[in-house]
C-alpha cells in the first residue's frame, strides 16, 4: 500500500482528497501546517507528495526544495498544486523539477489517475536501479532506502517487522573448488527457494556478496521464524556438488531472525542484532560440523590412492584424493586439511613444488599444514630434498600401512 502526504492550507481541499486517497487503497496522511507536514515526511518518507505551492510558514518551493537537499528524501515523486492557472507558473513548476503539477479546482478522478501513472513509473525506475543483476533482489542502494522507510513507518504507528539475516554456509569453498559460475548458481537456487516461500509484500536485498536480508512487513518474530524453517528444509535439499577430489558439497544458511520493538532505537541495531544472530548460527553449525580430521591423499598411482583413502577411512578420517599437483594445491587452498599425504612425483607440478609453495603461501592456515612426502626412492639426497621443501615426515613404497597411518595420527593432531 502506497503511502501518500498531503500539504495544503485548506481543509475544505484536505478532507476530500483525504477520503477519495484512502478509499482509492492509499495509506494518506494530510497536514494544514507546514511545518508539521515536513515534520511527518522526514520521520517516515512517504512514496509520493501532494504539496501546495502557496502555504504561509513554509511555501510548496521551499519544501521541494529541503526535499533535494536530503538523499534520503530526494527521489520522492512530487505533485504541485496550484490556485493559478497561468502556463508561466506550471513552467516555473515544472523547471523545479516536480513530477506533476495540477490547478485548483481539479478533477478528483483526473488526480488520482495522475497519482497512479507517476507510481507505476516510480515502481519502474526503482526495479532498475535497485535490482541486484544476478539474482534480480533489491540491492545494497535499495536496502539502505526500505529499511529506513520500513523502521520509521514502525516507529510511528506502532507497527511490527521483521529482518532476517542470511549468509550461505562454505560459499567461499564452492566457488575455489567449483568456479565462480557454480557459485552465482547457488546464489539463483537459494534466492528462487526464497520468492517461493514469501509473500508479495515482503522483499529480499542482497546484501552482500553470498549475504541476504529479508524484511518481512507487519510480521511478528514467531511467524518469521516459521517461514524460515520452510526455506532451510529446502535450502538443504538442493542437489550435492562435487569437488574436484570427490568431495561432497552441501549447501546450508545460517539465518539471524529479529522483530523491531519500541525498545530498539535506530534501524542500525536492528541490523546488528539480527547479524549476531546469524553469526551465532553460524558458528553452532561449524560446531556441530567439527568431527573428523581432514587428509588430502596427491597420488598420481590409483591403486595406491585406493589403498590409502580406504585405510584413512577406516581409522576415522575425512579423505580428499588429488592425482596431480596443480589439483592438489587448489583443494588445499581450498580446504585446508589437517594433513597432506604428498607423492613427491606427481604430473604437471610435481610434489617437491607443491611442498614448496605451500611453505611459502603467506597464509598461515596453508603453510602450516602437516606434509607426509610418498616416494620409491630411499636415499638420502631424496630425504634430504623432503626435509628442506619442508616435509615433516618421508615414507617409501611399498609402505606400512600401519605406519602410514600411526603418523598421520600424529600430524594431523598438531
Amino acid at each position: 500500500m502506497a503511502r501518500i502526504i498531503v500539504l495544503d492550507d485548506n481543509d475544505d481541499i484536505l478532507k476530500p482528497l483525504l477520503k477519495r486517497l484512502k478509499n482509492s487503497g492509499y495509506a494518506a496522511q494530510t497536514f494544514s501546517d507546514p511545518d508539521e507536514g515536513w515534520r511527518a515526511i522526514q520521520e517516515s518518507p512517504p512514496d509520493l507528495i501532494i504539496l501546495d505551492r502557496k502555504m504561509p510558514k513554509m511555501s510548496g518551493d521551499v519544501i521541494y526544495k529541503k526535499l533535494g537537499e536530503n538523499s534520503q528524501l530526494a527521489d520522492i515523486p512530487v505533485i504541485f498544486l496550484t490556485g493559478k492557472d497561468l502556463q508561466s507558473e506550471k513552467n516555473k513548476g515544472l523547471r523545479l523539477g516536480v513530477d506533476d503539477y495540477i490547478t485548483k479546482p481539479f478533477d478528483m478522478g483526473e488526480l488520482l489517475l495522475r497519482i497512479e501513472n507517476i507510481l507505476k513509473k516510480q515502481k519502474i525506475y526503482k526495479e532498475k536501479v535497485w535490482s541486484d543483476k544476478l539474482t534480480g533482489c533489491i540491492n545494497r542502494d535499495g536496502f539502505d532506502t526500505l529499511f529506513s522507510k520500513l523502521f520509521n513507518g514502525a516507529k510511528r504507528y506502532n507497527d511490527i517487522f521483521s529482518i532476517v539475516m542470511i549468509d550461505i554456509n562454505e560459499f567461499k569453498r564452492i566457488n575455489d573448488l567449483l568456479g565462480h559460475h557454480v557459485g552465482d548458481n547457488v546464489l539463483v537456487q537459494v534466492v528462487d527457494i526464497l520468492k517461493k516461500h514469501l509473500r508479495e509484500s515482503d522483499f529480499i536485498c542482497r546484501y552482500g556478496g553470498d549475504e541476504f536480508v529479508i524484511f518481512l512487513p507487519s510480521t511478528a518474530q514467531e511467524n518469521a521464524e516459521q517461514v524460515i524453517k520452510r526455506i532451510l528444509a529446502e535450502v538443504e535439499n538442493i542437489p550435492i556438488r562435487k569437488g574436484p577430489a570427490g568431495e561432497r558439497l552441501k549447501i546450508g544458511i545460517s539465518i539471524g531472525v529479529v522483530s523491531y520493538h519500541t525498545g530498539i532505537s535506530s534501524p542500525n541495531e536492528l541490523f546488528q542484532l539480527a547479524d549476531k544472530r546469524m553469526y551465532e548460527n553460524k558458528f553452532q553449525s561449524k560446531l556441530s560440523q567439527q568431527s573428523k580430521k581432514k587428509v588430502l591423499v596427491v597420488e598420481d598411482e590409483a591403486d595406491i590412492r585406493k589403498a590409502l583413502l580406504f585405510r584413512l577411512k577406516q581409522a576415522g578420517f575425512e579423505t580428499f584424493a588429488a592425482e596431480d599437483g596443480q589439483i592438489a594445491l587448489r583443494i588445499a587452498r581450498a580446504l585446508r586439511p589437517d594433513l597432506i599425504l604428498l607423492d613427491l612425483r606427481l604430473p604437471k607440478i610435481s610434489g617437491e613444488e607443491v611442498c614448496k609453495t605451500i611453505r611459502e603461501d603467506d597464509d598461515p592456515g596453508l603453510s602450516t599444514i602437516p606434509i607426509i612426502m610418498l616416494t620409491a626412492k630411499t636415499s638420502e639426497a631424496e630425504q634430504m630434498i623432503g626435509r628442506i621443501i619442508g616435509a615433516n615426515y618421508y615414507a617409501t613404497k611399498p609402505f606400512n600401512m600401519d605406519e602410514i597411518i600411526k603418523n598421520v595420527m600424529r600430524y594431523a593432531s598438531l
